[in-house]
This record gives structure tokens, sequence and C-alpha cells, in this order.
């Protein structure tokens, strides 16, 4: 998945979908933190809601 960020103008995070749970995500993504920062410190599983996520894709 990939969360655009309005002033970069850009996707600048990313993460693998484990589940989707209805109207929400779930995601584990490096480079964040408990804050959703895409500047943290480790990996974690986040539950996101589809419409903070620009795209995803099911490849299997």
């Amino acid at each position: 998945m990939g969360i655009y960020f309005p002033e970069k103008g850009r996707i600048a995070h990313c993460g693998i979908v484990e589940a989707i749970k209805g109207s929400f995500i779930v995601c584990l993504e490096g480079n964040t933190n408990v804050a959703g920062s895409r500047e943290g410190d480790r990996v974690m599983r986040k539950l996101r809601h589809r419409r903070t996520i620009a795209k995803f894709s099911d490849w299997l």
C-alpha cells in the first residue's frame, strides 16, 4: 500500500497489506512509530482506514 503526502506531491510511505477488514486495512510498515510518522524507528502492524491509503494492490 502507499500513502500519498500532498506536501511532497507523491506517495512517500509504503507497507505490506496483511488483511482487509471492512473499511480498514491491516498493514506491516517499516520506518514508522506509534504516532504514524514516516520518519519512525521500527516496524509495526498498523490499522489504517481505506480513505488514508492512496493505492494498494492484491497480487495474489
